[in-house]
């Protein structure tokens, strides 16, 4: 976070590929404390799957789902305790979808009670080497 901050000015943190189970949960609230420790005014944990409970409460936005959209319409759901949570702080869709679907992505994860949402249109093996249109408001 520090050489990040010296050497690019970023006020947050994006942390990949953490771990969603219970057990992990203490090891992440002391990183997330650090962070906060360090300046970070916002955090995002992607998880990419429903965590336990205890860590929407950790981060400012908290992402659920990373997956192909057929996947994401047919099988994604949310679990109840959710709901006890300001859809502002969950991002349950991170869908892989092509740029002509981003609209009904975002209106679908809105009906699902997501205030937030990210399609990524990118392709593999990098999909998120640029800003999805529904992030940038930008039509290629």
């Amino acid at each position: 976070m520090r050489r990040h901050q010296e050497w690019y000015a970023v006020e947050g943190c994006f942390l990949d590929r953490v771990t969603a189970t219970a057990e992990g949960l203490p090891a992440c609230r002391r990183l997330v404390r650090e962070l906060r420790r360090l300046g970070a005014g916002t955090v995002v944990l992607n998880l990419g799957v429903h965590p336990a409970s205890g860590y929407i409460r950790l981060a400012d936005l908290t992402v659920t789902f990373e997956g192909p959209w057929s996947t994401y319409v047919s099988g994604f759901t949310r679990p109840v305790w959710t709901a006890r949570h300001s859809p502002e702080r969950v991002l349950p869709s991170r869908p892989l979808v092509p740029e002509a679907l981003v609209p009904l992505a975002v209106r679908t994860a809105h009906e699902r009670g997501a205030a937030v949402c990210g399609p990524v249109t990118g392709e593999p093996p990098n999909p998120w080497s640029e800003l999805t249109p529904a992030l940038t408001g930008a039509r290629k």
